[in-house]
């Protein structure tokens, strides 16, 4: 993680949540590699989070150890938020990179009562949770209608960076909800089409539009 002073870019995207010059005093610009950790599941909060840009996902870790990749990616808004409403102190979920993401860190929970306290910015942030809560509902609808290599295809797109798929793929059997090899199974065959390429690091999407096809319902 690296940290730096904000630019005009990240003002402006601050006053886009109707923040100012008080805000902006207290924020420091937080950039994260691919694969870092941005947020701890049950850690200390230490910042609120405005997404500034890169993509991320949501983890929750259940009783047993195992982590589950919750199916939204963060590409924009904020994180933070649900914490922030309910007053709580630690993190309800896990957020790690998935590209590189820059984001602006404003400090918590000492600048909880002043946010909360600024009807505009709460305005807004009701906009972005119901967008959230909406787009679960139909990534939870979809997933439940389509099949698994529709959602499998759909999940390398958006867990993909630069073309090249990374993550590991017990994570990928989990979020998609088949079994290791079944899954091993498919992306065989998607290599084997020329959709998918083999390599060191991963898999390389050689075929997004293909890709996309089969996965348009699910996104």
């Amino acid at each position: 993680m690296q940290r730096g002073p904000l630019q005009e870019m990240h003002l402006q995207t601050l006053r886009e949540y109707h923040l100012g010059p008080r805000e902006a005093a207290q924020a420091v610009c937080l950039r994260y590699a691919a694969g870092e950790t941005i947020i701890r599941e049950g850690a200390q909060l230490d910042c609120f989070y405005v997404v500034q840009r890169g993509r991320a996902k949501v983890c929750a870790e259940s009783r047993d150890g195992k982590a589950l990749i919750l199916c939204y990616y963060i590409a924009e808004g904020v994180m933070g938020d649900i914490e922030l409403m309910n007053g709580m102190l630690t993190a309800a979920t896990g957020v790690v990179a998935v590209t590189d993401v820059e984001c602006i860190a404003l400090p918590y929970p000492g600048c909880a009562a002043a946010l909360k306290g600024n009807p505009a910015f709460v305005k807004r942030l009701a906009e972005d949770l119901s967008a959230k809560l909406l787009h679960s509902s139909r990534s939870r609808c979809a997933a439940a209608l389509c099949s698994a290599e529709e959602r499998l295809c759909a999940y390398l797109l958006l867990a993909s960076d630069r073309g090249m798929f990374r993550e590991p793929l017990t994570d990928l059997a989990g979020s998609i909800g088949v079994s290791y090899r079944h899954m091993m199974r498919m992306m065989t065959a998607l290599c084997r089409e020329g959709l998918l390429g083999r390599e060191q690091s991963g898999y390389r999407l050689l075929d997004p539009a293909a890709l996309r096809a089969r996965a348009a319902e699910f996104e």
